[in-house]
């Protein structure tokens, strides 16, 4: 009776012990920019004659409060997609125009009640944790001209028993938060300029 207790408290431990081992090799996590919100890309833009003069301000939202940790990431990567797009001359003169980007990142429950769209798991196993953000820019020209919209995106990380998606580009959240930006950005910047806020000539 003895002996065989103590087998099967035997085989108890080593089948614990290989449950230990092959889990870790079964959970996956991996993160992704939702799809379905990036539109304009930097040949879009379209060269102007002379370069625009802009005073950039950021603002960092959690759930519509305030927040400091990540301002100077997030104005560095603004910035970086402006420069990049070839028609912005960055300054903090007075004389210039403005361009506010307030970033919100929202939770799910206040990302549902905004009209976000789904979230693009794709069938995905396990758990997925979505981080939705919803961007508002605002520019104002130095004669005083204002425009405004409103831009959403999303970065999902899954974590279960499923392999990476297929076609889809997997990365890390910081990268995810920096793909956010850009493509939030160009999106912005490709509106201004199909509305004539932002012209070739001016």
């Amino acid at each position: 009776m003895s002996t065989s207790l103590n087998s099967q408290r035997g085989l108890l431990g080593v089948l614990l012990a290989l449950t230990a081992l092959l889990l870790p090799g079964c959970m996956s996590k991996f993160s992704y920019v939702d799809p379905g919100y990036s539109e304009a890309t930097y040949k879009d833009i379209e060269p102007v004659t002379e370069k625009y003069r802009l005073a950039l301000q950021v603002k960092l939202l959690n759930n519509g409060e305030p927040v400091e940790s990540g301002i100077r990431q997030a104005r560095s990567l603004i910035e970086s997609t402006l420069w990049t797009t070839g028609i912005f001359d960055l300054t903090d003169s007075p004389s210039a125009a403005s361009l506010v980007v307030v970033i919100n990142n929202v939770s799910e429950k206040a990302a549902v009640a905004k009209g976000f769209a789904a979230a693009a798991s794709f069938g995905a196993i396990g758990s997925t944790v979505t981080d939705y953000y919803s961007v508002a820019i605002e520019y104002i020209s130095p004669a005083g001209t204002q425009w405004q919209s409103d831009y959403q995106h999303a970065l999902h990380t899954v974590v279960g028993n499923k392999k990476p998606l297929q076609n889809i580009e997997l990365t890390t959240p910081a990268l995810g938060f920096a793909t956010i930006l850009e493509q939030v950005v160009l999106n912005a910047v490709k509106d201004l300029q199909s509305q004539g806020i932002l012209s070739a000539t001016h």
